[in-house]
């Protein structure tokens, strides 16, 4: 209906409007419109409307003032009235599927919350449809793609590099060897895999991560001890196929190591790393991409003792118990892109640390052999940061928007192994593997290089 003239809806008036998908009433007033308390709005839904879509049910030229005291609609009506300066609307919203998860669920709300700051020619009304399923329903796996939770599982990255530089520190590259005091050099490639599962009851999706880097020190050292500092470069690929979404992260790194034999079997190492690196995380969305670059920072620290218990024919039972420490810091970033619901992401800082014990067979420090095998097997447990989320938000919705990532398994089983093979000229070369297992939580890596005492 058209109204040319103002429309005043008195005290105990009742504006009736009829909504299909198809066709709606509509009051079109070129005019103002004043509404008397105790005036009722009531809304009769002919059919199944489409979430997301804006309805106009009074638009005025001259402005709206007053209110409804009383709004009425059917509970299947899922949607919300708002007033506007120049008009009222329906907005319709989502409804959250009986069977979606806490991460879909949460998705959903911040989606109808965001709909209400919207103004009428936000690009976001616009792109709702994309988030309905062909039959006009809310598309769980849509609502799964707008959440930060690569973001969230992003965070694994800084973690997964942690614990790598962590095993390259004990590792053979700064091995004390020989009598005297003497200098040293060595270099080092690294690669790891890693692979973490879904989990339905929390709607995180699996990731799968492979890295590769390279280090290379110098160190001061004897037969009992050793010091040294090194640097080096880590790249790393996580993938979420379920939600179309990767990660690219690569920087430099840098640290410090010290290892002590007391000579009756007892000694222990410690180190401190920096990981520099800087991340990009591309997301498809419904209708568009969106990617966004942003520092991914670790601090590292790890220490271990270990008691040596000699061995006929130069071998050496080991156990071993050490502590790891791992900070990383996600810096905060805006997505770019074309699509309406690229991210503004929080800064987080995640904090993980780990305790690990082992029993190690190989060849003892004081043995001359020049073939130096070793083995060990034991079981590292996550004290606390096995989980990991992000806070987002989108088209002017805030800080909202929740995610969990993939989550680390508290409890996995270790194993390593590896060689090292010194020559006459004060070369040696080592190569290692280490890998562990439990529940839905895989994670190989090897190393291998050269070691040079001058």
């Amino acid at each position: 209906m058209t109204v040319n003239g103002n429309v005043a809806l008195a005290s105990g008036s009742t504006s009736l409007f009829e909504l299909s998908p198809t066709v709606s009433d509509k009051l079109v007033v070129n005019g103002s419109v004043s509404i008397a308390s105790g005036a009722t709005l009531q809304l009769v839904e002919l059919g199944t409307l489409r979430p997301g879509t804006s309805y106009d049910l009074i638009v005025a030229s001259g402005g709206v003032t007053g209110s409804f005291s009383t709004i009425l609609k059917p509970a299947s009506l899922f949607g919300v009235v708002v007033q506007r300066s120049s008009g009222i609307q329906l907005l319709g919203q989502f409804v959250t599927p009986a069977s979606s998860s806490v991460q879909v669920a949460g998705s959903i709300a911040y989606a109808n919350a965001t709909i209400l700051v919207q103004p009428a020619t936000s690009a976001y009304l616009n792109a709702l449809p994309a988030l309905l399923t062909s039959a006009g329903a809310s598309n769980p796996q849509a609502f799964a793609q707008l959440t930060p939770e690569p973001y969230a599982t992003a965070t694994q990255i800084g973690v997964d590099n942690g614990l790598t530089l962590a095993e390259a520190a004990r590792g053979p590259s700064f091995a004390a060897s020989g009598d005297a005091p003497h200098a040293y050099t060595f270099a080092a490639t690294l690669g790891q895999w890693h692979r973490l599962g879904a989990d339905a009851s929390a709607g995180t999706s699996a990731a799968h991560a492979h890295g590769y880097g390279f280090l290379g020190g110098v160190g001061f050292g004897a037969a009992r001890w050793s010091v040294g500092a090194f640097g080096g470069y880590l790249n790393t690929r996580q993938t979420i196929d379920a939600l179309g979404a990767r990660t690219k992260a690569d920087g430099a790194v840098a640290g410090v190591q010290g290892r002590f034999e007391s000579g009756k079997g007892f000694g222990f190492d410690a180190a401190i790393v920096y990981d520099g690196g800087k991340a990009t995380t591309t997301r498809a969305l419904p209708g568009g991409s969106a990617s966004g670059r942003y520092g991914l920072h670790s601090w590292i620290g790890d220490m271990s003792a270990h008691y040596a218990v000699s061995l006929a024919g130069g071998w050496a039972l080991t156990p071993r118990a050490g502590f790891t420490y791992v900070r990383t810091t996600r810096n905060g970033v805006a997505e770019s892109g074309g699509s309406a619901f690229a991210l503004t992401v929080a800064r987080d800082r995640h904090d993980a640390s780990f305790v690990d014990g082992a029993i190690g067979f190989g060849r003892a420090d004081a043995s001359t052999a020049a073939f130096r095998p070793y083995v060990s097997l034991g079981v590292r447990y996550q004290v606390d940061g096995a989980d990991v989320d992000a806070l987002a938000g989108y088209a002017g919705g805030g800080f909202g928007l929740r995610a969990s990532g993939a989550a680390r398994t508290d409890v996995v089983g270790t194993l390593s192994g590896g060689a090292s093979y010194r020559l006459p000229n004060g070369l040696d070369l080592f190569a290692t593997a280490a890998a562990q297992r439990g529940g839905d939580d895989h994670r190989e890596s090897v190393s291998g290089g050269v070691r040079l005492r001058f």
